[in-house]
């Protein structure tokens, strides 16, 4: 009985994390991509929230995303600047600073 319940808080957790690392790899953007006007197109972008998401739902892996997520959600809290932090908004092929 607990091996199921963890197993299926495991993947519950796991896949609210891909589902996440989806979206944040979906809207990241390069500086080259912010400084010109490059639109990516639909399939790069879907690449890279694939990509994206497969990192964040490996365990060794994800520990270190849910800390970068933690920290986003202390600047935010606090209001900080963004442009100081760029380090916790950074993604595997760019960064992402939108919030939702």
């Amino acid at each position: 009985m607990v091996n199921k319940l963890l197993f299926r808080s495991f993947i519950v957790v796991n896949t609210s994390l891909g589902i996440y690392g989806f979206s944040r790899g979906y809207r990241a953007e390069t500086k080259y991509e912010k400084e010109s006007n490059y639109n990516k197109l639909i399939s790069e972008r879907l690449l890279n929230g694939c990509l994206n998401s497969i990192f964040y739902t490996i365990p060794p892996w994800n520990v270190y995303y849910i800390t970068k997520l933690l920290n986003r959600i202390e600047i935010e809290h606090k209001k900080l600047d963004k442009d100081i932090y760029e380090k916790e908004y950074e993604e595997l092929i760019g960064e992402c600073k939108v919030t939702l």
